[in-house]
């Protein structure tokens, strides 16, 4: 969360950020991931004068397989 104030007292910084990071391994060289973000701007459509292309609210969600291709004592 943060939250921050400008010269006058107002709030020019409403947000909260939320990660979610996962990752299951099958064996040493295989395993799948799943990536998730979401922000939420408590300013983004008031009445500023400075939020040209701020979003209410924004979200990723990626996931998938991977295969290490270099697994050994050396490199990984």
């Amino acid at each position: 969360m943060e939250y921050g104030e400008d010269a006058t007292g107002g709030p020019d910084t409403k947000e909260v950020y939320a990660i979610y990071d996962g990752q299951y391994y099958f064996d040493d060289s295989f395993h799948a991931y799943a990536l998730g973000r979401l922000t939420v701007d408590g300013l983004a459509g008031d009445d500023v004068a400075d939020q040209a292309g701020r979003l209410k609210r924004d979200a990723f969600l990626g996931c998938g397989p991977s295969f290490r291709v270099l697994a050994s004592d050396q490199t990984t």
